[in-house]
Formats: C-alpha cells, structure tokens, sequence
C-alpha cells in the first residue's frame, strides 16, 4: 500500500491497516504517553497512546 491509497481511507481502517499490516518497530515511554512507531510497506506511521486515559491521542 502506497501512502496516498493510506491517507485516502478514513481513520478507522487507518487504525485497522497498522494495526493489522503494519510492522512495529518501536516504543517509547514519555511519563503517561506511548509512542509508538510501525512501518507500512514503504512509509512510517506514528501513534501517540495515553496510557492514563486509555486513549490514541493522534497518528502521524
């Protein structure tokens, strides 16, 4: 999947793609926010999670 077909769908089969193609690469840990970084075929998809709130507070 190219990343304009990614960008043309909206945010809930967004979430679904990474979720379920997408290759998790890392994690980090900022007091109560995850960041968490997966690699869709040929681009890179940024999810920030509130563990406090149990949240997805935004994807790059």
């Amino acid at each position: 999947m190219k990343l304009y077909k990614y960008l043309s769908r909206d945010e809930q089969l967004q979430q679904q793609i990474v979720w379920e193609i997408g290759l998790h690469l890392k994690t980090l840990y900022r007091e109560d926010i995850m960041y968490l970084l997966y690699a869709v075929n040929d681009f890179f998809v940024e999810v920030q999670y509130c563990r406090r709130t149990n949240t997805i507070l935004r994807k790059n």
